[in-house]
């Protein structure tokens, strides 16, 4: 599996997170309908995608389910 990003940070109060891609390009993953997300060293589950766009150097996205545990307390 190749790396392409991370989940950098909550945005908003509507499920919608901050991606930093570690693409060329920052629009390069807005053109994928699902992504798979998973911890470093943890296990990896598809999420479908229901809204990206960029926001300044980093992508914003809003995934369908919860991500409760990439946000450390």
């Amino acid at each position: 599996m190749v790396i392409m990003g991370r989940i950098a940070a909550a945005h908003g109060l509507r499920g919608w997170v901050k991606i930093q891609p570690y693409t060329e390009y920052l629009d390069s993953l807005l053109d994928y309908k699902s992504w798979w997300i998973g911890l470093e060293h943890g296990p990896w589950r598809e999420v479908k995608v229901q809204q990206s766009e960029l926001h300044n150097k980093t992508l914003a996205a809003q995934l369908y389910g919860e991500f409760r545990e990439f946000f450390p307390e």
